[in-house]
This record gives structure tokens, C-alpha cells and sequence, in this order.
């Protein structure tokens, strides 16, 4: 497998999360297409500058001004920039399987479960291995970012749905004198 065919194969998993992501909101009665647009400042300079930190200040601007009470914003975004890295685990699983086909090594289930707990050095992959990576990361780094804010975002949005859950249609719910988007 070229680095190439990891390249694409990472991005069309990236859609496909991106994809489920947009499910989700979509399920919680958000417009997918008004929340990435809302979100876009965010997620340009995350797949430019590849830090999803970097965009923290900004992204929590942006979801305020789409009506999302900071209170849930606050928390929500600081915990989902550390906890949240499905496009990385996504992006680690394809690694090792490119890595292992590069290398010759047959993964069989055993040793799968292995490479879950013990990851490269498992499948006894020299560290030279790594760096067929690092000179190519940055382009695999953008996506991962990218996908990950807007995790983040869907995140912030399915809180603020959660929190009207038990709610009277017609009654604003009480979230630090803001509104949540949707009540009246």
C-alpha cells in the first residue's frame, strides 16, 4: 500500500465519520449543512494550522453566536480538544495496517489484539517504520484536526439537545440566562 492509497483511505474514513457526526446532529434536529457553515472559520484554521487548541477561542465564539449557551460551550469544547480523538484512533488503527503491509507481517486476530495494547513494537516493526510516517503526517494531521473540531461541535450541540430532554414545548430552559437554540 502506498502512502498515497493511506492518504485516501484515511480521508474517506474521515467522510465517513464526518458523515456520522452529521447523523447525529441531524438526529437532534440540527441542520448539518447550517452547523459546519457556522463552524467553518474553526475548521479552516484547525486543517491549516493542524491544532485544534489553536482554535479553541474562535470555535467557542462561533457556537456562541449560533446560540449555544456558553455554559455548555465552556465545558463541552476545553474536555472534547482533550478527550476527543476518533479521527487520531482512526487514523492510528490505518498506520499500523499500512506499516505491517509494508513490512510483510501477517496481522492475525492474536496479534491485532496485541497491536491494540502494545501498538508498533508489538509486530516488531523497526523504528525506521516511523519515520515512512512523519514525512507525510502533516497532510494526515489536517484532516485529523478537522474532523475532531467538528466532533466537538456535533458534541456541544447534542449536550444543549440532551439538556432539553423532560421539557414542556414553549418553555425556555434555564441554562445560566441563555437561551437554548430551539426553545421559545
Amino acid at each position: 500500500m502506498s502512502q498515497v492509497k493511506l492518504l485516501g483511505a484515511t480521508y474517506l474514513g474521515f467522510f465517513i465519520l464526518v458523515v456520522a457526526l452529521s447523523a447525529i446532529l441531524k438526529l437532534c434536529g440540527y441542520s448539518p449543512i447550517a452547523v459546519i457553515k457556522g463552524v467553518s472559520e474553526p475548521l479552516l484554521l484547525g486543517f491549516t494550522c493542524r491544532q485544534s487548541e489553536a482554535t479553541l477561542p474562535l470555535h467557542m465564539e462561533k457556537l456562541a453566536e449560533m446560540g449555544l449557551p456558553k455554559a455548555i460551550v465552556s465545558t463541552v469544547l476545553p474536555l472534547g480538544t482533550v478527550f476527543n480523538r476518533d479521527a487520531g484512533m482512526f487514523f492510528l488503527t490505518l498506520v499500523i495496517g499500512f506499516l505491517a503491509d509494508g513490512y510483510h507481517v501477517t496481522m492475525t486476530l492474536p496479534l491485532m489484539v496485541t497491536v491494540l495494547v502494545v501498538a508498533l513494537t508489538a509486530i516488531r516493526l523497526p523504528l525506521d517504520a516511523i519515520a515512512i510516517i512523519i514525512g507525510v503526517d502533516a497532510f494526515f494531521d489536517m484532516g485529523r484536526t478537522a474532523v475532531n473540531i467538528y466532533g466537538n461541535t456535533v458534541a456541544a450541540h447534542v449536550v444543549a439537545r440532551l439538556g432539553r430532554i423532560g421539557q414542556p414545548t414553549g418553555e425556555t430552559v434555564d441554562a445560566g440566562n441563555e437561551r437554548i437554540p430551539g426553545t421559545r
